[in-house]
This record gives structure tokens, sequence and C-alpha cells, in this order.
């Protein structure tokens, strides 16, 4: 990536945004500041330059300047984008789940059977989605969406898949089915989610903005279908105390979180696929589908070559298992150092001000900030949640191979309008913040001011 020439400052009286003309209405950022001083008006560290080199003063060559005058007219789209895909995606989630519990209740078994089912498979849905919350904090996903897609897991994924295995073993047997029939076909309705619910909807796509977030809906698929699939088989089996013990060692100590492993798989296969854009999605997709059926088959099928066998493929599991948690861990923490190194063109090109990018990349400042937030606390998040997206995004743009399309330009467009429409409130809870909760001044950030990248052409309606 070719970076601007280098130059000085603007004037600090002339604030610029991108494009390097002055904002309308003669806007400047608190307290008379530009993008290379700090709070009280002092430069930074090597004589007021922008962190690490000289910040650039010149429009980049073939783009076109994006004033914020145009920000208003599609800004808004981004939140207000039709979810149909979703909501579809919501109902049959219901209605599925709402089919199987009606199944499981009507299944001849102790009712001491029913409710340990439900209180062990509850503690690991539990103890998962604490899991991914935890890794969901820099960019939270809209809880909705988080919710569809535990809702896709257990009563989507899970009542197509339980009819094409009870066709196969009709067919051609238990083996076949609990083989081949289950890793295919559970795997392609899990799948489904992410291909499907997400990616008919532009929001949803724009929901889509790392590794992480993948992660994340796959994995809570995958714990809706084993909250709802370990319920089932414990109830069946467990018609003794004996075999209630046995199947629920089998299904919660061997296996708890098997289904959000395997589409882990996909979903690293998926974001790669996204991240190179064109025919790779499909490509890396469909590989990371396979990824999943091949260890699913092998767990399934272990049981058929005894002891031994069984202790490879659970050690093999357990180590994929601890190297999906590491990357997990690690694409969390990326996405702090995603908006730390964004932060410097941002803040360059007028989209948040020093003091914001203060506390932008600091959790604990966040939530001390949200705290004193008042009425505006949902103003807040959502400009948190829209600067961390932008910075995500601009990442995605640094490092694709081909041209962008024209759908991510106008994300681009939209994030940054609606952190200009937010930043009146925004900027109104700082100043009433108290002063320890505002780390003092723009810490110093390394990294260059990337490209601005050009606005696209919005038909106007």
């Amino acid at each position: 990536m070719s970076y601007p020439p280098q130059g000085q400052y603007p004037d600090p009286q002339q604030p610029h945004h991108a494009g390097g003309q002055p904002m309308q209405g003669g806007q400047q950022f608190p307290g008379g500041q530009h993008p290379g001083q700090q709070m009280g008006g002092q430069p930074t560290p090597g004589g007021g330059q922008f962190p690490g080199q000289q910040m650039p003063n010149q429009q980049f060559p073939g783009q076109q300047p994006m004033p914020h005058q145009q920000f208003g007219a599609s800004g808004a789209r981004v939140k207000k984008n039709p979810i149909v895909g979703p909501v579809i995606g919501a109902l049959l989630g219901v209605v599925g789940l709402i089919l199987m519990l009606i199944l499981i209740f009507l299944t001849d078994s102790p009712t001491y059977s029913k409710l340990v089912a439900f209180v062990v498979t509850g503690i690991v849905a539990a103890i998962g989605l604490i899991f991914y919350r935890w890794l969901d904090r820099w960019e939270p996903e809209p809880p909705f969406l988080l919710i569809i897609a535990f809702l896709w897991g257990a009563g989507v994924a899970t009542f197509f898949g339980s009819l094409v295995n009870d066709f196969n073993a009709a067919l051609f047997g238990d083996g076949f089915a609990a083989v081949v029939s289950a890793p295919f076909g559970e795997e392609f309705f899990k799948s489904l989610f992410l291909v499907l619910v997400l990616f008919t909807s532009t929001r949803g796509r724009r929901e889509l903005n790392s590794l992480t977030d993948t992660l994340i809906y796959a994995g809570i698929v995958g714990l809706g279908f084993t909250f709802l699939e370990d319920i089932i088989y414990i109830i069946r089996v467990g018609q003794t105390p004996e075999e209630l013990a046995f199947i629920v060692f089998v299904r919660i100590g061997l296996g708890a979180f098997g289904h959000s492993l395997y589409q882990s798989i996909f979903a690293v296969g998926l974001w790669a696929g996204i991240r190179r854009g064109g025919a790779s999605a499909w490509i890396f997709g469909i590989l990371g589908y396979l990824g999943a059926v091949a260890l699913h088959m092998i767990h399934n099928g272990v049981s058929q070559f005894g002891i031994g066998a069984l202790v490879i493929v659970l050690l093999l599991e357990f180590v994929i298992f601890v190297v999906g948690i590491v990357i997990a861990i690690r694409s969390s923490i990326g996405e702090r150092k995603n908006l730390e190194m964004q932060l410097p063109s941002m803040v360059h090109f007028g989209w948040v001000t020093p003091r914001e990018a203060g506390w932008l990349a600091n959790m604990q400042a966040r939530k001390q900030i949200l705290k004193q937030a008042g009425p505006h606390e949902q103003v807040l998040k959502d400009f948190i949640q829209n600067a961390t997206e932008l910075a995500h995004l601009r990442t995605r743009l640094d490092q694709m191979k081909i041209p962008p399309s024209q759908g991510l330009l106008e994300n681009h467009a939209d994030l940054a309008a609606l952190l200009h429409e937010q930043r009146s409130v925004v900027d109104q809870v700082l100043g009433q913040a108290q002063p320890h909760a505002v780390p003092g001044g723009w810490p110093p950030i390394q990294g260059h001011p990337g490209p601005q990248y050009p606005a696209p052409q919005i038909p106007q309606y």
C-alpha cells in the first residue's frame, strides 16, 4: 500500500476533514486542536507531527472529497437496512425449536431424565455463551443476531438434520446415518446461517467485520445445535440412572463443544475467502465446510475402531480445540490492534477527534465513559461500535488484493457518516465526564495514515 506525500499539518484554526478542505460551518476539534495535537493544544512528541511521521495535507490522487454534508443522505442507512433474512431465520428457528420441544416432552422417559438433560445442556450452553461474549467485547455483535444464531442451531439445523438422519438411517442403516449423513447434513444446515441468513442481508454482511465475528456466529449456532441435540440423546437413552450417567458422560464429557468446534473450522475458511473477495469466498468456504465435515465424521466413526482409536481422536480434537481457542483469543486481541492501527488515519481525516481516539482503544476508559453517559449511553455505544467497525473495514480494504466492491465503499462512507452525526452527543458526554474517566489526550499510536478511499456514487431518489 502506498502512502501520500509527506507534508505539514494544516493550520489548527482551519481543521480539515477528508480531502484536505475545511469543515463546513467552521467546525473545529475540541479546544481548536487538530489531529497532531494532544489535549490542551500541546504538540505531540516530535515537533507536533503525526506520531512517527509527518502528516499529509494533500488529497489522494484519483479520489474525491467526502464532505460531511454528503453523509446525511446515506449515514442512517447502516442501521436501517432491511433484515429479511435474519427475520425469516428467527421465525424458522422458533418454529423448529417448538416442534422439537414438543417431541421431547412427548417422549416416554422419566421426568428426572428430562430435568437432568435440560440442566446439564443449559450449563454447557451458558459456559459457551459467556466465552463468546467475552471474545465479542471490542466490537459487540447485535444481540438479536446472536439470539437468531442460537435459534437457528437449535431449531432449524437440529430439526432438518434429524429429518435427514432418520431418512438415511431407514434406507442405509444407523452406521451410515451416524458416520456419513450426520456430518454432511448437520454441518450443511448449521453453515446455512452464515451463508443464507447473514449474506442475504446488507446489514448482516456488514456485521461480519473480522474473524472474531465469524467465529462467534458459527460457534453460537453450534451451541444451539448442541443444546437441543444433547437433550434429545440424553432423554432417549437415559431410561435408568446408570444409562443416564453414561449418556451424560458421552455427550457432555466427550463432546460438549464439538459442534461449535466443527463450525469454527467452517468459519475460518469462510473468513479467509471473505478477506480475499470474489470467488475465493465460495472456494474457501467450501474448504472450511469440508474440514468441519471431516472432523465430525472422524468423531462419529471412531467408536467402530476400538478404545485406542477413540483416545487418539479425543487427543486430536483436544489439540484442535486448544488451537481454536488460541486463534479466537488472538483474533479478539487483533480487534484492538486493528483499532489502534487505524486511529491515526481516522483522526487525520476528521472521523474521530484526538480526545475520542484517547479512549476508543481503552476498554477500561470505555466502561467509565459509558457509566457517565446517562441518557446518551446508547449513542455512545453506537459510536464505539461504528468507530470499531470502520477500523476493521479499513484494515480489510488495506489488505485486499482486488479492487473493493461498491458495497464496501458505501459501508465505509456510511460508517464515517454515522460517526460525524453522533459526534455532538459524544463531545457533550466527554465534556461532562469526570476528568479521570477520559485519558489525557491521544496516546502515541504508531502508524501511517492510510488511504481515504473514494466516496461511492450513491443514487439519489
